[in-house]
């Protein structure tokens, strides 16, 4: 009795018993199982019920009330090989367990004490499968903690499970998957992988499992640039449950993902990166932005770029071109690189042939920097485009930006266009930070040097929506001028320091303007 103690303490987790029991019904070949926790009577009861191969009494006797005596060694299509699973069930301390189950016409209940002695009776209706009931007193507060942990620990452990896992008649399962767009899948004699380049969506980056129970789950990968899940018969926990057993079998597992990880996913992201670069879909360019993150992220964990990459055509010029990394390494070179997210516009207004105008981001500024020691510039550090500032209006800012209108119109201060905008579309930290900024209003590229020009006809004037004022905010007075749109106009034609401080003049035109609409 003091060996079982001991090995029940063993468990890290006194929930884990799910999981096990889970176990047992999918290598008794259930097509399914159901869990339930409910309250009743002061008490919490468990149910695990299974319509698997069940047992007979002999298998009772020698098998179940019987430590390691499992039954299922050397049989890799069974998950659990040390016979500990039902003793887990003890982990929580119950004070009954009732197992019921029926095999070749006959039936049997087993009742198990604290203590872990049983009583065997034959049951007088018929019984398919197994079930098991589990009970322990509880309060209803301590209810409700324990079935959402119950809930939490099936979730964990059974998400894939190879049969259906109902927990209170709802499915637990979840696709066998990763993250990442960019993935590579494998399958075959057993094992199934799904393997992609890592990225921060996913806390974890490596996941065991045997018939799609959960064997072992990290947030580290051994090869960083790949987060995977493998499914396979060859892998086993140890007999505590918290690692992975180290035998030839797993050496095996590792030398498929060791491949995937090395030769197939690498090989993948660069096959993808040219078929993406070459497609003119919005979503597709959508897609090579996020590669290339991917790129970089994979150079920087593995620091290694094949040289052949060099040729393959994987990056895309503002006019639809395709580049190779050769192409881009003289023109950076010479300083005749530059970066764009605008699809054409200044494109056609450059003369063609002088600069390597990129399609791209941050990502690949840091990707070209981290290849060539050399980032290219943004072609938006020193160019705007009112197009992209109207497409980056913040709608919620319409009655705040047709009072400003309004009233700078009526103080004298006309300009052509006002637009509340949210900045972050630009990369450029200046705009970021500036409370407000004016340039000529013109559809061609705005040099830096008129960013900035005095206010009045053929100007427009273009609002950071997200800049703190002194004590307000332009989203604050948006706010405000869906009640006192005047009110809101004057904080705001005031703060860019047109009129000084808030004169007689300023007030009595805001004034005039709220008793019109009155």
């Amino acid at each position: 009795m003091a060996l079982i103690d001991d090995l029940v303490r063993q468990f890290s987790d006194p929930m884990a018993f799910f999981r096990e029991l889970v176990q047992n019904s999918i290598d008794s070949g259930t097509g399914e199982v159901e869990i339930d926790v409910r309250h009743v009577d002061g008490n919490c009861e468990v149910l695990v019920r299974d319509w698997g191969e069940g047992m007979s009494r002999e298998i009772i006797e020698t098998k179940l009330v019987r430590l390691f005596a499992s039954g299922k060694d050397d049989d890799l299509t069974k998950i659990g090989r040390f016979g500990i699973g039902f003793v887990s069930v003890f982990a929580i301390e119950p004070d009954q367990v009732i197992v019921e189950t029926g095999r070749s016409g006959h039936q049997w209940r087993v009742v198990f004490a604290p203590d872990r002695t049983y009583q065997l009776f034959r049951l007088p209706h018929p019984m398919e499968g197994t079930e098991i009931r589990i009970v322990k007193e509880m309060s209803a507060e301590d209810f409700q903690e324990f079935r959402r942990r119950a809930r939490k620990t099936i979730e964990k452990w059974c998400k894939f499970a190879e049969i259906p896992v109902y927990f209170g008649g709802e499915p637990t399962a979840q696709a066998f998957d990763v993250a990442a767009l960019c993935k590579v899948t494998y399958e075959a004699q057993g094992t199934r992988i799904v393997m992609g380049i890592a990225t921060d969506d996913e806390e974890i980056q490596a996941g065991y499992y045997n018939r799609g129970l959960t064997l072992m789950e990290s947030e580290e990968s051994p090869w960083p640039w790949a987060s995977f899940r493998i499914d396979s018969h060859l892998l086993e926990h140890t007999l505590t449950r918290d690692q992975l057993l180290r035998d030839r079998n797993l050496d095996r597992a590792t030398e498929i993902l060791e491949g995937l990880a090395t030769r197939d996913l690498p090989q993948r992201l660069i096959d993808s990166l040219e078929e993406l670069a070459a497609s003119p879909g919005v979503a597709d360019r959508e897609a090579h932005e996020l590669h290339l993150s991917y790129l970089l992220r994979y150079i920087d964990t593995r620091g290694e770029f094949p040289r052949e990459w060099q040729r393959r055509q994987i990056l895309r010029t503002s006019d639809g071109e395709v580049v190779d990394l050769r192409r881009v390494r003289r023109a950076l070179a010479d300083g005749k690189v530059l970066l764009t997210q605008d699809n054409c516009a200044i494109a056609q207004a450059m003369e063609k042939g002088e600069v390597l105008l990129l399609q791209g981001g941050q990502d690949l500024r840091l990707l070209l920097r981290r290849l060539y020691g050399k980032a290219p510039r943004f072609v938006e550090s020193d160019f705007l485009l009112l197009d992209d500032l109207r497409r980056a209006e913040v709608a919620a800012a319409g009655a705040l930006k047709a009072a400003v209108f309004e009233l700078l119109q009526k103080t004298g201060q006309a300009v052509d266009e006002v637009l509340f905008v949210d900045p972050s579309f630009h990369v450029d930290r200046s705009l970021r930070e500036s409370p407000f900024f004016s340039l000529p209003t013109t559809s061609e590229p705005i040099p830096r040097k008129a960013w900035m020009v005095n206010l009045g006809a053929g100007t427009t004037l273009a609002l950071n929506y997200y800049h703190d004022l002194d004590g307000e905010s332009y989203e604050t007075l948006a706010k405000l001028a869906q009640r006192e749109p005047e009110w809101a106009a004057m904080v705001v034609v005031d703060s860019l320091r047109i009129s000084g401080e808030i004169d007689e003049r300023l007030l009595n035109t805001a004034l005039a303007m709220r008793m019109e609409r009155l």
